[in-house]
Formats: structure tokens, sequence, C-alpha cells
């Protein structure tokens, strides 16, 4: 049995892995989901990874971390601090073995219409268009689903992607990723190509876009299964 440890990317919470969790205990697996302080003004990576690592009891073996989105950027120093199994990267960049692990990293498309993530008086993103978030995040979940998962997003700090990245080389072990071919927020040939170079392989390919943990959490259980056992 492996521990999953599900990291959520920017304006999330572990909310959005609540199937996914449920599918992969029916799987004989177990899961380990958190809160990052995605909304505390200041918060680095650094302090990221110290809300996961306090998440992962001390005594859990067979750790496999998987970082959505934003979350992919928390996976190596998670990596760093515990022996784990593999890392994953979902609908995320995947770090660069050869120099600074993000640069050249894949881009994201970002918000689909103007005003879409506005900053409040903290200085924090929030989205105020439900539809340009749906359209971003959850176009193939089903409407109550995209609706209900737009009300629980959380205001964001984004200055950490201007700090220094704490890890100056990739962590040793296996590395994998998943992506959505239809996924708005990244291209899928950028990230097959970065895949390829960084993994020298391609990614887990799953139909639909950037949240598959809501639109098919039970493909997601599957692959994130596969990838490890293979």
């Amino acid at each position: 049995m492996a521990t999953y440890v599900l990291i959520h990317g920017a304006w999330h919470g572990r909310w959005c892995w609540r199937d996914v969790e449920d599918e992969l205990r029916a799987r004989g697996q177990d899961a380990i989901s958190m809160d990052l302080p995605v909304d505390r003004p200041g918060a680095t990576f650094a302090d990221y990874a110290e809300v996961v690592l306090d998440a992962v009891p001390a005594d859990a073996d067979d750790l496999v971390v998987v970082g959505h989105s934003l979350g992919s950027m928390v996976v190596p120093l998670v990596a760093g601090a515990r022996p784990v199994v593999a890392s994953v990267s979902l609908c995320g960049p995947v770090p660069n073995p050869e120099g600074p692990l993000w640069d050249g990293a894949l881009r994201t498309k970002g918000p689909g219409s103007a005003g879409a993530v506005r900053a409040d008086d903290r200085g924090l993103l929030r989205w105020h268009d439900e539809q340009a978030a749906i359209d971003c995040f959850y176009a193939d979940c089903e409407p109550q689903v995209a609706r209900w998962a737009y009300s629980q997003l959380r205001p964001q700090d984004l200055g950490l992607l201007a700090a220094p990245y704490p890890l100056d080389a990739v962590p040793p072990g296996p590395r994998m990723a998943i992506v959505g071919v239809d996924d708005a927020m990244l291209d899928i040939d950028e990230a097959r190509e970065s895949c390829r170079a960084r993994l020298g392989a391609d990614p887990t390919e799953l139909p639909g876009g950037h949240s598959p943990f809501l639109a098919r959490p039970g493909a997601l259980a599957d692959a994130l299964v596969e990838i490890v056992q293979s």
C-alpha cells in the first residue's frame, strides 16, 4: 500500500481531492491532503512544504507525492525531506534536472478574460468571474460540480513566484507527469515536449482539462496507481 500525498494548486484547497482520496482508498491505497497557506501574504514555497510535511505521519511509508499545477513546485521540497517512491506533476511544471529547477518551466495560459482575477487590498488575487474560472479549471466537470468548486476557490498570493526557489537540484527518485489533453491552462504540445526533455518519457495523458480530480477522479486514481506500479 502506498501513501499518496496530494498537494493542491493555486486558489484551491484540500477540498479538491475529496473524490480522488475516496477512489485511492477504494483501490487499497492511503491518501493525505492538506490546506496550503495560499491566502497568507508572504508565504513561501518552503512554508508550503512545511505544511505538507507536518501533515504526513512520521511512520508513513511508500510516499507518492503528487502536486497539481502550482503544487508541482512543492513536490521537490517534500521529496528532498522525506524518502519517496515517486514524485508526480499533475497538470503542472516538471522540474529541470540540469539547472535552476524552474527555468523554462511550463507556462500557464492564465485567466481567460480581463478582470477575471483582481488583487484585493492585501495584494491577494481573487477570482471575480465564475464563468472564466470554470472555463480555465472545470470546463469538463458536471455543471453543479463546477459551480461548487468555484465557490470554494480561495484568494492566492503569487508573490512567492518572484522569490528564489529553495532548492538547487532535483532530489533523486522516480519522477512522472500526468496531463490533460484539453487543459485550458497548459499547452499540451509544450507539456509533452517538457516531459520528454526533463523526464525522458512522455507524460501519462488523460482526456479533459485542468482538474481531473473533479472531472474524472476514478481515471486519475487509476493513473496514479498504475504509474507507480509500472
